[in-house]
């Protein structure tokens, strides 16, 4: 039997100068979300030869992931928001010492983020204008947010 979901209608929250689009949603269960923050640096460009491959990515130990409900509308050209502008519903979570994290979660649609230096980071957008937003309705064992400030494609 599948899981009782009863959406109810957006609700929309100002926070400071940033519009946080909130879909609320009960369910009789949450939904583990579990994934891993990567920092990916230097040449990321595919190569052919005896010295193909990437820069291998870093997993980022005891870095603080936020979870916040809903779309997140992005500040034009800025992979950056500033955590006063994150509504007071976001969850937050630390990543242990090999860069995982989990969350457990309602069903419904949420915007992921690192806190890099006091501020929420996603280099991730929608064509609307908001940060990269995932859908939560079953669980997610491969969540991947990637710290991309210090690579070249």
């Amino acid at each position: 039997m599948g899981k009782l979901i009863q959406l109810i209608p957006y609700s929309v929250e100002v926070a400071h100068s940033a519009v946080v689009i909130t879909q609320v949603a009960t369910a009789m269960n949450s939904i583990k979300v579990q994934g891993s923050v990567l920092r990916h640096s230097g040449n990321q460009f595919p190569t052919i030869g005896p010295k193909a491959g990437l820069n291998p990515p870093n997993q980022l130990a005891n870095t603080q992931v936020l979870a916040v409900p809903g779309l997140v509308k992005a500040e034009p050209g800025s992979p950056f928001i500033s955590l006063q502008a994150i509504p007071k519903s976001a969850q937050a979570t630390q990543t242990n010492e090999a860069g995982d994290f989990s969350f457990s979660l309602t069903p419904g649609i949420y915007t992921f983020f690192i806190v890099i230096d006091n501020k929420a980071y996603r280099n991730g957008f929608t064509a609307e204008g908001n940060f990269m937003p995932t859908t939560v309705t079953e669980p997610i064992n491969n969540l991947q947010l990637i710290d991309n400030r210090f690579a070249f494609y």
